[in-house]
């Protein structure tokens, strides 16, 4: 009797577990308020950790580096530059939220 309740149990466990659906891939949003050349070069190096991670292939990295939009296998980019308005920041960062 008591394996029963033990059987039992865990398959009520087991059927109150969460189904895990297949996810999205991650989106990463690359935002600046302006065109600086730190800019350049910090932008530089997210995409090359991104790489030597593999999230990004070198060839992926050498698009990414002209700013385009990526929606790659392992990961979405998207780019976004205020270029120096504030009211132009605040809707930028709102489209990326959405």
């Amino acid at each position: 009797m008591s394996k029963i309740i033990i059987i039992l149990s865990l398959a009520a466990l087991l059927l109150s577990l969460p189904i895990v659906h297949a996810q999205e891939n991650p989106t990463v949003a690359i935002l600046r308020f302006g065109s600086l050349r730190t800019f350049d070069v910090t932008e530089g190096a997210v995409l090359d950790v991104l790489e030597s991670y593999g999230f990004i292939s070198s060839e992926e990295n050498a698009v990414l580096h002209t700013r385009q939009d990526l929606q790659g296998e392992k990961i979405n980019i998207v780019w976004g530059s205020a270029d120096f308005d504030l009211p132009s920041a605040n809707l930028m960062l709102k489209t990326v939220l959405d």
